[in-house]
């Protein structure tokens, strides 16, 4: 029996819109003994991993265990849609005056996030040209910067602390913004 009783709690990061699967849910383990092992679902073995990536909306349930085996219960997440449609990054072209034209041109995916580890941000493109990507603090300070070819993956955050980071993604024209949450 565990000198004081273990429970988990769990923070989320919502599907952005229909079809994303970019949601994820983060937990974390207190009491008992630590190191916390964790199962996602009602099935299946407990492991190390806190963070559960690529969820689309819906119900999950989080189950932790301490070092002693001992089961500390579970915590139950509702992932749900932020937006009811997916938008494309757009840029305006022509004259500010004339109507909004869009073009499909720049579409970026950060996962897992929140991440206590690594991030990997996917670049999906059909333009050719370089893109260009920078790690900024809360405080606007560059973190990080660095080139890929169109379609290709950026993985990064080993030696992020804890904290709030804005991914910029880079290419000609066109910018997208990611947040990125850093967990311990």
């Amino acid at each position: 029996q565990p000198a004081t009783a273990i429970t988990i709690t769990a923070t989320k990061v919502d599907e952005s819109c229909p079809g994303a699967k970019d949601g994820s849910i983060t937990a974390n383990g207190a009491g008992g003994l630590s190191p916390y092992s964790y199962r996602f679902g009602s099935t299946g073995a407990y492991g190390s991993a806190s963070t559960f990536s690529n969820l689309k909306a819906g119900n999950y349930r989080v189950y932790v265990s301490d070092a002693n085996g001992c089961i500390g219960g579970s915590v139950g997440v509702s992932i749900i849609q932020t937006s009811p449609t997916c938008t494309p990054t757009t840029r305006l072209k022509g004259d500010q005056n004339e109507q909004l034209k869009t073009d499909v041109i720049l579409n970026a995916k950060l996962f897992p996030n929140p991440s206590a580890n690594l991030f990997t941000l996917k670049v999906l493109t059909e333009d050719k040209k370089l893109i260009q990507i920078r790690v900024i603090d809360i405080n606007g300070r560059m973190i990080n910067t660095a080139s890929i070819q169109h379609n290709q993956q950026f993985t990064f955050g080993e030696n992020l602390s804890p904290g709030t980071y804005l991914i910029e993604v880079r290419q000609g024209e066109n910018l997208k913004t990611l947040k990125a949450i850093k967990v311990k």
